[in-house]
């Protein structure tokens, strides 16, 4: 690692990494590094050049700053942990962040719903039996695991799986206008497992966010028209609007309807 400092407190930070055999891992291998004329160098093997990374610097000892995004709640209580793939997020590749999910530290997506991925085998010649949340079917189902470059919908039993993705949809309705302030948007959300108890993750102008969900009755709305010679004033919202079992449905606009059971 080599480190220089301007008047801007501008610092470059070298640093190299050796990929671990079989892992995703980038483990800083040896560093150097220059502090008030100072030098210290080993052994370096690749080279990588990070900026502005350096949150403090001092002789012989360095910290570094997380990659932006937020990673996804850990949702379980673990008693027994899983050796890792990463300890830190520059060990991880692009922007991909070291986030603890499923009893593990590993290089995930923050970005991403972990339970909304497909299952990945991984390319290693292992062979573990591991489970995955089927988002379409709601359901956790078995597959084998090759020990290596999966991703994160892989778990070690069938009651972990559904404790970490069970309620990653909730029940309810994204309001048509998710958030009430025009000047500024709330923080961003990938399931609504990342929201409150009552909220669900909402498309909304600032993307997905946590908004109250409305509450939707049972059974279905009639099937629209096929045309509409005028689209009429809508007198309901949200199902909550209709008196007894009606539904709010569209039908040329939003009115209260009998549902179809």
């Amino acid at each position: 690692m080599e480190v220089t400092q301007n008047s801007h407190h501008r610092t470059q930070i070298g640093l190299e990494f050796t990929r671990s055999q079989g892992t995703n891992m980038r483990t800083p291998d040896s560093y150097f590094h220059d502090v008030e004329d100072r030098t210290e160098r080993f052994s370096l093997i690749a080279f990588v050049m990070v900026e502005e990374i350096l949150q403090e610097c001092e002789f012989g000892q360095f910290f570094l700053a997380a990659k932006p995004g937020v990673c996804p709640k850990d949702r379980l209580l673990c008693n027994t942990s899983i050796p890792g793939s990463c300890r830190m997020d520059f060990n991880c590749e692009d922007y991909l962040k070291c986030c603890t999910f499923a009893c593990e530290k590993k290089c995930m997506d923050p970005y991403e719903e972990p339970c909304m991925l497909p299952f990945k085998r991984g390319n290693c010649l292992t062979e573990v039996q591991r489970w995955y949340y089927d988002f379409e079917q709601h359901s956790c189902r078995a597959f084998t695991y090759s020990g290596c470059h999966g991703n994160s919908n892989n778990f070690l039993s069938p009651s972990d799986c559904m404790k970490a993705c069970e309620l990653i949809v909730k029940k309810g309705q994204c309001p048509l206008f998710p958030y009430t302030s025009r000047m500024e948007c709330p923080e961003p959300c990938k399931s609504d497992m990342d929201c409150l108890v009552k909220e669900k993750c909402c498309d909304s102008r600032c993307g997905f966010v946590c908004a109250s969900a409305w509450t939707v009755k049972p059974g279905f709305c009639p099937p629209k028209p096929q045309t509409c010679g005028r689209i009429n004033k809508p007198r309901c919202l949200q199902d909550s609007d209709c008196p007894a079992g009606e539904k709010c449905c569209s039908r040329c606009g939003l009115m209260c309807l009998e549902p179809k059971k």
